[in-house]
């Protein structure tokens, strides 16, 4: 009978340690998000990067697009590096995150 119920307490505490309670932890580079944003600079392409678009009367004026810089800042998506997507990590709730 003594064996019957140590295999049995043994059985538990092996099923007790495979199932150790997980928790996410949401990435601090992208804030849980799977992606950062990269700005990217162009050449204006309707004041082809002069700043100035041409009147009707032959004057010229600022350019309403890129506001006179002559440039045109682009908001890119990209991949995570860190969790690579997936906006976190599942870490055991017995270990250091």
């Amino acid at each position: 009978m003594k064996k019957k119920i140590c295999t049995v307490v043994a059985l538990l505490v092996i099923a007790i340690s495979v199932t150790a309670a997980t928790i996410w932890v949401t990435c601090n580079t992208c804030n849980g998000l799977g992606y950062t944003f990269v700005n990217t600079c162009t050449k204006c392409p309707t004041c082809k990067g002069s700043g100035t678009v041409p009147n009707d009367d032959g004057t010229r004026s600022s350019c309403t697009r890129c506001g006179g810089s002559g440039v045109v800042t682009k908001q890119d998506r990209k991949t995570c590096s860190t969790c690579l997507g997936t906006g976190g990590r599942e870490v055991s709730s017995n270990s250091c995150y």
